[in-house]
């Protein structure tokens, strides 16, 4: 895990539950539970806790450490977070300033290390960076909390890390000591199924980006059902990228629709190659005879979107190990795979061929090698023409501005059942496509987290 999949599953949890209190409480108990085992009780244990979320973890386990243990709770500065707050209100001992560190390092035994979590950038500052060094010179037996303070700049050299859910990127014991992995009850239902905080992995453009920068798309398509490509390019721009361009034989009629997609004769090769993912598919026909055009798209090495059309011309053995991100309904699904549409088939199918693949239905589900995601909602409404290109279109905008596949694929499907919901919602069953897509900038604006 990286610092964006642990703010993805806090977000998430947050989503359901309300509050992320009872996961910095098992935080704490579980930190609490390891220290019991490797250090017994009766032990004199200083706990520092920094500002956020990860000094809540550490309030949490003083809380539990104190009752077989001589607790000095140290806090750096006063909590920050709501969930800190939390902690330190319900903490009934004493706690201690920064300026009383150092006579609390001589009198105890243990350090229990809540200073700085996941997602720092850049080595720490003051104090934060005294006290890493204080701590790493003292001689005295440490226990970091989900990661060395510091972590993976210069950061306190535990003898035990206690990390939360899963191993943290980079983590090893020769920076982190032992390693244990407690569960915090961050289940399936969060961790399988998407959410809001499925939106932080779209990163924010800089600020002197220039045209380019966040991404350029192709789209092959539109040459037999011009309206797809254009659904497609229309809901990849009003995902952010910067541009889209359609190749097909239908240019005239094409660039005639709106102004900001770049339509191109589908023979201008040269300039389709420059972009940074493709979308193969939507409107292509299956008459289209240039195999030889789409396995060298295949075989650039770059994102490819497969939807449509092209699931029925393209072989199934092109696509192995391939950067391809497939996007099926069942039958697109069965017609391409020889498979039988199922979440297990689904999976099998993507492990086999090392693929991305987003089995579209009631529940959305995406998968690759390694992982599964469900993306339930929607409504009746949303087997109308168009939200199947629209969806591919979402899918290669993310995957165009960097995001991985597996997580271009997420986010495109999540933010697609959720405007489909909200047109429900005020529209009823009478809602079009471009209700759909008139709403994806302010629903990605609202829920990305940056």
């Amino acid at each position: 895990m990286d610092y964006l999949d642990v703010k993805r599953d806090d977000i998430n949890y947050r989503n359901v539950y309300g509050s992320t209190y009872p996961l910095m409480k098992n935080a704490g108990m579980a930190v609490a539970n390891v220290f019991k085992s490797n250090f017994g009780k009766n032990r004199k244990v200083l706990v520092i806790a920094g500002p956020g979320n990860n000094g809540g973890d550490a309030i949490c386990a003083a809380s539990y450490l104190m009752i077989d243990n001589d607790v000095y709770l140290l806090m750096i500065k006063d909590p920050k977070t709501p969930e800190a707050r939390r902690a330190y209100n319900e903490y009934n001992g004493i706690s201690y300033k920064y300026d009383e560190i150092d006579d609390l390092i001589k009198k105890t035994e243990i350090i229990v290390d809540g200073i700085l979590g996941i997602g720092i950038s850049g080595n720490p500052r003051e104090p934060e960076l005294s006290i890493i060094r204080r701590i790493n010179s003292s001689g005295k037996k440490v226990i970091s909390i989900d990661v060395p303070s510091g972590f993976p700049y210069e950061s306190v050299k535990p003898d035990i890390t206690v990390t939360f859910t899963d191993l943290k990127e980079n983590m090893n014991e020769s920076n982190s000591g032992k390693i244990f992995i407690a569960d915090i009850g961050i289940g399936k239902n969060i961790r399988e199924y998407a959410g809001p905080g499925d939106l932080v992995y779209l990163k924010k453009p800089a600020f002197d980006s220039h045209k380019g920068m966040n991404g350029v798309l192709s789209i092959i398509g539109g040459s037999a059902y011009y309206g797809s490509a254009v659904i497609s390019g229309l809901g990849a721009y009003s995902c952010g990228i910067d541009l889209v361009k359609i190749f097909t034989e239908n240019v005239d009629i094409i660039s005639s629709y709106y102004p900001g997609l770049i339509v191109r004769n589908i023979k201008n090769v040269d300039e389709m190659l420059k972009s940074n993912a493709f979308l193969i598919g939507p409107g292509l026909g299956t008459d289209f005879d240039d195999y030889d055009l789409l396995i060298r798209i295949i075989s650039s090495g770059k994102p490819v979107v497969l939807d449509a059309d092209a699931l029925k011309i393209i072989k199934k053995e092109d696509v192995k190990c391939r950067n391809v991100i497939i996007t099926p309904h069942k039958m697109e699904f069965k017609i391409f795979t020889s498979m039988e549409p199922s979440e297990e088939s689904a999976v099998n199918f993507s492990e086999k061929y090392k693929i991305t693949v987003l089995l579209k239905g009631t529940t959305d589900i995406v998968t690759d090698e390694n992982r599964i995601m469900r993306v339930p909602g929607g409504n009746a409404r949303m087997s109308m023409g168009g939200t199947g290109d629209l969806l591919s279109g979402m899918v290669s905008a993310f995957a165009s501005r960097g995001v991985s596949n597996f997580r271009s694929a997420v986010m495109a499907s999540y933010i697609n059942k959720r405007v489909g919901e909200q047109c429900f919602k005020e529209k009823g069953y009478f809602y079009s496509i471009t209700d759909m897509i008139d709403k994806i900038p302010s629903f990605i604006n609202k829920n990305t987290f940056y």
